[in-house]
């Protein structure tokens, strides 16, 4: 429960407009905002990591977290505001800040929870993130309007983009919502889930290096043939697989499928289960010796060899999802959003792998620490060593 009830906080209820436009628009324009996306990858990974070619080390989790707030927002909100340095630290805080606030309200009893923006600190922030969040947008928003207004006035085309601000105006279908909480809502889903995976991804791969060359090698080959595109992205086969093990071995919710009765019911097995209670699925079958042979080895030719089969060839796959990997959900619930998710975070891996060679600083960890009930993740002091190198392939021109 993310209480959308609460000042601050009600970006999380805006759950209809935000899935339809990740289910009909983002998904169907992956290939169309590649271009975009790879140039502000680009732009980002070296305002953030630099060029130098001595090695030098880097905080990875917090680096992460902007790099994603930074290709996000690109998509989500154009050019006007993807580079806005207010902006992109907005996002990124309200994303941190009130899913820990959130944690925090779920102890207070009934209706204090209410009274927490004025007395707890933490709520205090993400209210004054959020109010700062509306003041960066509106600008933005009104002048569109008047650009739209104006056209509409002269009898000219009507100015259209293609970005989130603008499908969430066409998926309201006129009527009242709030463009803030949409911005945030789809910024918290993707900062979130992206980044924690591409973190997660890169740690391990840092941990040994050499798995970083056959990875490195696939990259030339399929983009040297194929170009950037969904399709090419589609076919770095053995990237996706290690992302899908970097899910398996460490999801960062260890529940899943959260779900409220609305009835009384009693499952296959007898277990009873009342009008009104919470359930949830546990993931650890991902771990478990009967589901995956070794289950505690970091393997990333796993799922490229169960695609070799065409019986587990299609859940093999890192958007797939199956009674064995409920990462992204299962079902007609399954997180809308994951196919953008992945071609993000494959996007920003090809780039810093063909730039930057990777090792783990000598005080990391790989221990996951549990912040929040269910919820695990790596150490965020966690230091990655970097430095620039000399790529086989210019990515960037490649787009």
């Amino acid at each position: 429960d993310f209480h959308a009830d609460v000042a601050g906080f009600s970006p999380y209820g805006l759950q209809e407009i935000t899935q339809k436009i990740a289910r009909k628009h983002l998904t169907k324009s992956i290939n169309e905002i590649l271009v975009p996306l790879s140039n502000e990858t680009n732009f980002a990974i070296k305002h953030i990591f630099g060029e130098s070619s001595e090695w030098k080390e880097s905080i990875i989790m917090s680096d992460v977290l902007r790099l994603i707030s930074r290709i996000s927002s690109r998509v989500f909100l154009g050019e006007e505001l993807c580079r806005n340095e207010a902006w992109l630290r907005v996002t990124k805080d309200w994303t941190v800040q009130s899913f820990e606030a959130a944690s925090l309200m779920t102890v207070c009893p009934g209706a204090f929870k209410f009274l927490m923006p004025r007395f707890s600190k933490k709520c205090k922030n993400v209210l004054a993130i959020y109010n700062e969040a509306r003041d960066i947008l509106e600008p933005v928003l009104e002048y569109r309007r008047q650009l739209k207004a104006e056209a509409k006035r002269r009898g000219m085309s009507i100015p259209i983009y293609n970005d989130a601000i603008e499908w969430a105006e066409i998926e309201s279908r006129g009527r009242p919502y709030s463009p803030v909480d949409c911005q945030l809502n789809l910024s918290f889903g993707a900062i979130h889930t992206s980044s924690a995976l591409l973190t997660q991804v890169l740690t391990r791969l840092s941990n040994e290096p050499h798995l970083i060359t056959p990875l490195r090698q696939e990259i030339i080959e399929v983009l040297k043939a194929e170009g950037m595109n969904k399709n090419s992205l589609y076919d770095l086969k053995l990237m996706d697989s290690a992302l899908k093990e970097t899910q398996r071995i460490k999801p960062d919710q260890m529940l899943n499928l959260r779900r409220m009765a609305t009835d009384n019911l009693v499952t296959s097995d007898g277990l009873e289960i009342k009008k009104g209670q919470r359930v949830a699925v546990d993931l650890g079958n991902m771990v478990d010796l009967k589901a995956y042979p070794e289950p505690e080895k970091f393997d990333i030719y796993r799922y490229y060899n169960m695609r070799q089969n065409p019986a587990t060839a299609v859940k093999s796959q890192l958007v797939a999802t199956s009674v064995d990997n409920l990462t992204f959900g299962h079902g007609n619930h399954a997180c809308p959003g994951r196919f953008f998710a992945a071609n993000e975070i494959k996007l920003a891996l090809c780039h810093l792998l063909l730039k930057y060679d990777w090792e783990l600083s000598p005080d990391a960890s790989l221990e996951a620490i549990y912040p929040a009930a269910a919820m695990s993740m790596l150490d965020p002091s966690n230091k990655i060593r970097f430095r620039r190198r000399k790529a086989e392939l210019d990515i960037d021109s490649l787009v």
